[in-house]
């Protein structure tokens, strides 16, 4: 299957859906759809977009209520605007899931003031780390710079919980 007929698929699964559907809802469906159409994507598409990783992700392990995703205007914006290419398409996917299943901390970017930082964590050492989405400036939860050390991934509800972080990404 083409991309294209892979991203028609998507809107006639979304076409069955209730307009109000919540942001929960509308991951769990894009995921059943990336389960089926995974293989429209090369496998450095799906290495570097996740798409292997969002595709088998327990999602019930993350804070999506407490996320940032909009699931109706993200349907909107799928409806609204085609991707141009099967890169595009994948960039969409990734893009849905990154904002269903971060949260927000409360803070803005000391250099980008309109973004406000995400939580997540570090691969390995599961070191908060609360990083913008615009211009890549990364702290720790201290505030100093984060050195890298690691990939940075979405949290689970447990290690927010750990960290004593509410699902609206203020402390508990």
């Amino acid at each position: 299957m083409n991309w294209k007929r892979a991203y028609s698929a998507l809107l006639t699964q979304l076409d069955g859906l209730r307009p109000d559907l919540s942001s929960r809802e509308l991951l769990v469906v894009l995921q059943s759809w990336l389960q089926r159409q995974l293989a429209v994507f090369s496998s450095a598409l799906q290495e570097d977009y996740g798409l292997r990783s969002y595709s088998s992700l327990d999602l019930a392990r993350y804070p999506i209520d407490g996320s940032s995703l909009n699931a109706a205007e993200e349907v909107r914006q799928l409806r609204l605007v085609p991707p141009g290419s099967v890169d595009g398409l994948a960039m969409r996917v990734r893009d849905i899931f990154w904002s269903g299943l971060t949260i927000e901390s409360g803070i803005d970017c000391p250099r980008f003031k309109d973004s406000e930082l995400r939580i997540l964590m570090e691969e390995g050492t599961q070191q908060l780390v609360r990083a913008c989405d615009v211009c890549l400036w990364a702290e720790t939860r201290n505030g100093e710079h984060w050195q890298p050390g690691g990939r940075l991934v979405p949290p689970t509800i447990e290690q927010l919980e750990l960290w004593a972080i509410a699902d609206g990404g203020k402390p508990a």
